[in-house]
């Protein structure tokens, strides 16, 4: 299934973010708050497959936004409501959220996780 398919289903639909190869729509679907990671171009759709496969393997460890649903062209998984990094870490839990960070850095890397970008 394509993006186009189901957009007329997805309630509040509304672009969040654009990027070099695709855009990032927030809405309800199924009753769920979703992001959708949608190709921008044909040539994109590999690198969004690829990032639902990424996400499938990293999210058994608790690592990512779940994902839902895998499409043709697109991806969606959970939205997670939240503020930039820069706007969150401070002198107080810079240290708690970098060591977090770091491992989970360290779980992509046992993984063998890469998207090649």
């Amino acid at each position: 299934m394509r993006f186009d398919e189901i957009k007329d289903k997805i309630k509040d639909l509304k672009l969040i973010g654009k990027g070099w190869r695709g855009r990032v729509y927030r809405g309800i679907y199924e009753g769920k708050d979703l992001a959708f990671k949608v190709a921008s171009d044909p040539q994109f759709i590999p690198n969004i497959q690829k990032e639902g496969k990424i996400l499938k393997i990293v999210n058994r460890e608790g690592i990512g936004g779940r994902l839902f649903l895998t499409g043709e062209d697109f991806i969606a998984y959970d939205f997670i409501e939240g503020k930039p990094l820069n706007e969150v870490i401070n002198e107080k839990n810079g240290k708690v959220i970098i060591s977090k960070l770091l491992k989970q850095a360290r779980v992509l890397d046992k993984l063998g996780i890469n998207k090649e970008e």
